[in-house]
């Protein structure tokens, strides 16, 4: 029998059973699934950072591209693609500061 052939319920014995030999073992483990855990999350809070920051670099384009013009005289769906951006950069900064203080809670355990 192998542990993916185990129920909930019986991992959790074999856990049990484990702990009662060598309680490292189980603690180590939990470490590392911890440290999983916070390795995906940093890497969702990366993305989710490049997201934010292409967002805010097409914005700076569209700004760049109607240099010199008043602001009334910028095409209507410029104004609405800059619109859209930065909407989308400030998605992307929530779900990153949301993650980032998920990972911080981590590290103040």
């Amino acid at each position: 029998m192998t542990l993916k052939e185990c129920t909930r319920e019986e991992l959790l014995f074999v856990i049990k059973q484990i702990s009662w030999f060598d309680k490292s073992a189980v603690e180590r483990a939990l470490c590392d699934v911890e440290y999983e855990r916070i390795k995906k999350k940093l890497s969702s809070a990366e993305n989710w950072g490049k997201i934010a920051d292409n967002c805010r670099t097409r914005y700076v384009e569209l700004l760049k591209k109607n240099e010199g013009k008043k602001l009334i005289d910028f095409p209507v769906d410029d104004i609405k693609e800059m619109e859209q951006c930065l909407a989308q950069a400030k998605k992307a900064d929530k779900q990153y500061d949301k993650l980032m203080k998920e990972v911080d809670a981590y590290g103040k355990r």
